[in-house]
């Protein structure tokens, strides 16, 4: 039950960290380098994905769990902090503000209007649906079926995450 618990308190962080981090990334470079900027942020996600779970292996292997969870919490505090912190230049709107649900409407009647996004929508949507059960199955084929233990399984996970920058396909624009 702990782990759960645990689990759902680095999910809230993960939800609250995301999108600030994403929205400060147009306000750290200059216009003609932000897409290069959102690739090398995506790019670095992914190898976090690569080496993330190789190192969380061999720290539970040494210390135990507990430990590879509060090092993650301690790091989504960090980079709370440092937005917390961080002196931006306020921008003033000559926009009236928009409300929550206002802004939700605003967004789905934008992607109902747009056929190319409702596709780019869907095929996310069912690959991270199907991607999910193979994520939430690995440990247990990892366990069950190969015999590893956490540094087994993180390197496993972290191989299958590095192949795919093998493929000559995922650099291409």
């Amino acid at each position: 039950m702990i782990l759960l618990k645990l689990t759902f308190a680095l999910g809230l962080g993960a939800a609250m960290n995301g999108p600030a981090w994403q929205a400060i990334v147009p306000e750290l470079v200059p216009p003609a380098e932000l897409q290069e900027a959102v690739a090398l942020n995506g790019a670095g996600f992914n190898v976090a994905r690569a080496v993330g779970p190789a190192l969380g292996g061999v720290i539970v292997a040494a210390v135990g769990p507990g430990a590879v969870f509060l090092l993650n919490a301690a790091s989504f505090v960090v980079v709370l902090f440092v937005i917390y912190r961080w002196q931006r230049e306020s921008r003033v709107s000559r926009l009236p503000p928009e409300h929550v649900l206002g802004a939700i409407r605003a967004g789905i009647r934008y992607v109902s209007s747009h056929h190319a996004l409702q596709v780019v929508l869907v095929r996310s949507g069912a690959f991270i649906l199907c991607g999910a059960a193979l994520w939430a199955l690995l440990p247990l084929v990892a366990r069950d079926q190969l015999g590893l233990g956490a540094v087994g399984y993180g390197m496993l996970l972290g191989c299958w995450v590095s192949a795919q920058f093998s493929d000559p396909q995922y650099y291409r624009k």
